[in-house]
């Protein structure tokens, strides 16, 4: 019997497993002969992202840190909210600065932050802070947060992650007739279809090169195949930029996400045999 997969609405600014993008573009090529450059692209009406998810968490953290510590510094104290947590450096030495909350930014809180912070230099900086009688709770949170992310004079990015994997969500009536790929010329062998659903390998995920999803009716996505073979990767600031902009769709839910993504490293890390 098919499942139908659960979906969810999209709750997070960052970029998830299972998150679904529409019109999403790749580049096959680009060339350059005698000052004329030719890119060639394919626009794929759906992908889905395969990505760990542990890894966009910390990339997306890594990446709102250093966002929110070149926004501070690169602003006078009077532009800066009240309760704000940050860095600034001063005399080559870096600083955690807390602006309290009711008072019109007066009497800063300033800390001094060693380039390579240890489990003692934390505990260090949360008695001194909490002795210093600044408890603002969310002003403490994005202190461990910046620190433990370990940001010297260079700012590491030690958890950024280059690009993200996704893969196309192909139409299965098009991938039963061997044609999803027609649109760039490329005929693929077609999957017959049984009689039983419940004996037909592809609606049971039994074949371990494709992985099947069924939708709800109600959602703006076709019942779909996913082909293991065919994946690629985007950078990270593009596709955050698409989820801006509301390209980013649906997502699927935990329980199936996680059996794509056994499904996924299964058929990569298959041991190659010769024919």
């Amino acid at each position: 019997m098919e499942q139908t997969v659960k979906t969810e609405g999209i709750t997070e600014e960052r970029i998830c497993q299972g998150d679904i993008f529409k019109d999403v573009e790749f580049i096959e090529y680009a060339t350059e002969k005698s000052g004329t450059v030719e890119i060639s692209k394919i626009i794929f009406p759906f992908v889905i992202v395969l990505s760990q998810d542990c890894d966009l968490q910390q990339d997306f953290n890594a990446r709102k840190c250093a966002h929110n510590v070149m926004f501070a510094r690169n602003k006078p104290k009077s532009d800066l909210k009240q309760g704000t947590a940050y860095f600034y450096k001063k005399n080559e030495k870096w600083f955690f600065c807390l602006l309290p909350n009711g008072n019109g930014g007066k009497d800063a809180f300033y800390i001094e932050v060693r380039a390579n912070e240890n489990q003692r230099d934390l505990e260090e900086i949360s008695n001194t802070y909490a002795t210093a009688g600044k408890k603002n709770d969310e002003a403490k949170k994005q202190l461990l947060e910046i620190v433990t992310s370990n940001y010297d004079n260079k700012n590491n990015q030690d958890k950024y992650l280059i690009s993200v994997i996704v893969t196309p969500l192909y139409n299965i009536e098009h991938v039963r007739l061997g044609e999803h790929l027609s649109g760039i010329d490329l005929k693929m062998s077609p999957i017959s279809k049984s009689k039983n659903a419940a004996s037909d390998a592809l609606l049971q995920n039994q074949k371990p090169r494709y992985h099947y999803l069924k939708f709800a009716n109600k959602e703006p996505i076709p019942d779909s195949v996913i082909d293991f073979k065919h994946y690629f990767s985007i950078n990270v600031g593009i596709l955050l930029s698409m989820k801006e902009k509301n390209y980013c769709i649906r997502r699927v839910s935990a329980l199936y996400r996680e059996r794509l993504s056994q499904r996924f490293a299964n058929f990569l890390s298959r041991i190659g045999l010769p024919e």
